[in-house]
């Protein structure tokens, strides 16, 4: 009988202890950098009165922000690390910053880092702009007037909630959801991500939408002006608010179907309408209907 291990059985076992070798050493630096030994968690408040902010841009790498309006800037932080997070006025513009992700919040304070917040408060009048960038977390912006505004997040969910925009909007939408409600958008430049979007009750003008792989849903909107639809990948439902005869139309079909009125179309041309909307797909559906 021949005692000798096979060539297979060699290899098994190398990748077998090279496994646990890897294992073992994760289990140490796990257990060597235990978060109470480098993190000190703390919170943090701030205040300021409404006529030295004119802007605000806030940048956050993770935590769960709430946002809305009063008579002055105040600012409640839960659960952070105050090293790696500033807050200043600096030219009459806000800038709040929090640099730090999910991997690290998640061993500070034993865990704790996992309910990190943030209740800001911004002054409830006309700002020149508004920016906010998020990693991962959520936020929920509410009542906010300005005359630009602009949203950034990776893996975050958002809900605007009576946002109100002058100029100009951006949203750069990551695996998130995020949901629009009650309203008014001025040229907004929506770029789809992985997660769903929705627009419901509001007023949209001049609205640019390029999807990917998340569907958008608009419901019981106004949308005037000129709207792009380039739905990519994803399904596009439009439930509009106003008389079908408002609205003209110009599609060019991909793979998806595209819905009109309860008429399938593949390619049209139509220039009736006060409002034109301009659909483009590839593999996604597109239903326009009026309520």
């Amino acid at each position: 009988m021949n005692t000798s291990m096979s060539l297979r059985t060699k290899i098994s076992l190398t990748v077998m202890i090279i496994g646990g070798l890897i294992l073992l050493i994760g289990i140490a630096s796990l257990v060597a950098g235990k978060p109470d030994s480098r993190y000190t968690l703390e919170n943090y408040e701030n205040s300021a009165q409404s006529a030295d902010v004119k802007s605000a841009e806030i940048n956050i790498g993770y935590g769960k922000v709430n946002i809305s309006t009063g008579t002055k800037f105040e600012i409640k932080c839960k659960n952070i690390d105050t090293e790696k997070f500033e807050c200043k006025i600096t030219n009459n513009i806000l800038k709040i910053n929090y640099d730090a992700d999910l991997i690290e919040s998640m061993y500070m304070g034993k865990g704790d880092g996992i309910d990190t917040t943030f209740e800001i408060t911004l002054p409830k009048k006309l700002l020149e702009e508004v920016s906010f960038t998020q990693n991962c977390g959520s936020v929920n912006i509410k009542g906010v007037n300005c005359n630009t505004f602009s949203l950034s997040s990776s893996r975050g969910d958002i809900l605007l909630n009576g946002v109100s925009v002058n100029h100009s909007t951006q949203f750069y939408l990551g695996s998130g959801k995020c949901e629009v409600n009650s309203c008014t958008l001025q040229s907004p430049e929506i770029k789809g991500g992985v997660g769903n979007c929705s627009i419901v009750r509001s007023r949209i003008d001049d609205m640019a939408y390029n999807g990917s792989f998340g569907d958008m849903d608009i419901t019981g909107c106004v949308l005037s002006g000129s709207t792009k639809l380039d739905c990519g990948m994803s399904d596009t439902n439009v439930s509009l608010t106003g008389s079908e005869s408002g609205y003209g139309f110009s599609f060019d079909k991909g793979f998806g179907d595209i819905t009109v009125f309860g008429q399938k179309y593949s390619k049209y041309e139509g220039t009736a309408g006060s409002s034109f909307i301009i659909v483009s797909n590839s593999f996604g559906d597109v239903i326009i209907s009026s309520n």
